[in-house]
């Protein structure tokens, strides 16, 4: 399978075939029969939590425990496989906005909110959004006048968070009214505009001091349209969490919960040839604007048994698509001019490595060598564990990204620049 090629991948060649959009796998040594199946845990170790994603229906659903998080778009159509970083969200109650762990605040001319506990068919299928009324003076500047539900986490000051909700108008006279969102940052408000349909509403902040102060609500003098006095929204999913994107959503009761990170590994055999391997990969990103820093989110990776670095060979992006491959400590990188887009955007990459030459290529486009030390001149031999989304520290880059991986191949092939290219158009 040459992934996004809509090839079924039941026609398989040597090595390994995974195509997370259709559900179908494979691995196939070479002059083996391929072993098929519909299950990736078949082929994989899993270590995850449960998520919540999309399913085949549009409704958010749990995914399982140790299992792959098939997500889809609201239409339903598949994404692929999701692999997050772990990351914990810090609301209380975070379904329930009648509870006190949501404080409902009025201040001047503002009224209390009103609460209307599981009042409308919330994202993931149940009766379980909350109805919030909110009023003010109509055309009130004064910012003593307030309305809004809060809530006071902890956090740590300069650290960027993000925070979101599910949201949409009460009633159809509340389409087009704006309602305001903040948390960490204490001093400006996202002013959102209501709509009939859920949206996931985030903004991220950077955390003014120990303690957050997540509002949902209205203010004077803080940008709503002249003449609006009240409004009424369903809400659900609230979540805080360290980070610059939002990630899947992490349902809370009375205490924090925090979501471990993926590990998802497959030990190689046959299907890896040591001296000469290619690896293509199909997926989109979403990940938070500027550097990743020193930590880098392998999109798939083959690295020595033990797991320690000695050998490498690992497919990779920051702001541009990258490629590694490392032979007792010594390393060539390759890098692709210009911006990746990392909203969403669908990419594909590919890899290439033989004992006298390395390739990688890009949505049909070669990459320009960016040659940090000596390619291998010999095979990397301990080349053993596959791995599916990991950060090549070690460690979880606190800036945060999602990844969709759609389609992934190995093939124990000799790579040539010709075939790299035409595996990412």
């Amino acid at each position: 399978m040459s992934p996004g090629s809509g090839r079924r991948v039941w026609r398989s060649h040597d090595g390994l075939g995974l195509d997370f959009l259709k559900r179908q796998f494979f691995v196939k040594p070479t002059g083996v029969t391929a072993t098929r199946t519909r299950n990736v845990l078949d082929l994989f170790t899993w270590s995850s939590s449960t998520k919540y994603v999309r399913n085949a229906a549009g409704v958010i659903a749990a995914s399982g425990a140790n299992a792959p998080a098939f997500d889809h778009t609201i239409a339903g159509s598949p994404l692929g496989i999701l692999i997050e970083k772990a990351s914990t969200n810090l609301v209380l109650q975070s379904g329930d906005f009648s509870s006190a762990s949501w404080a409902k605040v009025t201040g001047g001319a503002g009224v209390l909110p009103a609460i209307t506990h599981n009042d409308a068919v919330a994202p993931d299928g149940a009766v379980a959004a909350d109805r919030i009324d909110l009023s003010i003076p109509a055309g009130s500047a004064n910012t003593t006048d307030f309305s809004r539900v809060a809530q006071g986490p902890a956090t740590a000051a300069g650290q960027a968070y993000t925070g979101s909700l599910w949201i949409k108008a009460a009633t159809l006279a509340d389409v087009g009214k704006v309602i305001l969102f903040r948390h960490a940052g204490w001093s400006s408000y996202l002013a959102h505009v209501l709509t009939a349909d859920w949206q996931r509403v985030s903004t991220t902040e950077t955390a003014a001091g120990s303690t957050a102060d997540m509002q949902i609500g209205l203010r004077g003098g803080f940008g709503l349209p002249g003449g609006q006095s009240a409004v009424s929204a369903h809400v659900w999913g609230a979540q805080l969490e360290l980070g610059s994107i939002p990630t899947s959503y992490i349902p809370t009761t009375t205490a924090a919960v925090t979501r471990n990170g993926d590990v998802i590994r497959r030990v190689l055999g046959a299907e890896l040839d040591k001296s000469n391997l290619i690896l293509a990969a199909e997926f989109s990103i979403d990940r938070a604007s500027g550097s990743d820093g020193s930590f880098q989110q392998a999109i798939a990776s083959i690295v020595d048994a033990a797991i320690t670095g000695s050998d490498w060979a690992i497919l990779y992006t920051t702001t541009l698509a990258r490629a590694s491959f490392r032979k007792n400590g010594a390393t060539e990188n390759f890098g692709q001019s210009g911006t990746l887009t990392h909203n969403g955007a669908i990419s594909k990459q590919a890899i290439g490595f033989t004992n006298l030459a390395t390739f990688g290529a890009v949505n049909g486009t070669t990459f320009l060598i960016d040659d940090t030390g000596t390619a291998p001149s010999a095979p990397l031999t301990n080349l053993a564990t596959l791995q599916l989304g990991e950060f090549l520290t070690g460690a979880s880059n606190p800036a945060g990204r999602r990844i969709h991986l759609r389609a992934l191949s190995l093939y124990p092939q000799t790579p040539d620049q010709a075939r790299l290219n035409a595996l990412t158009v």
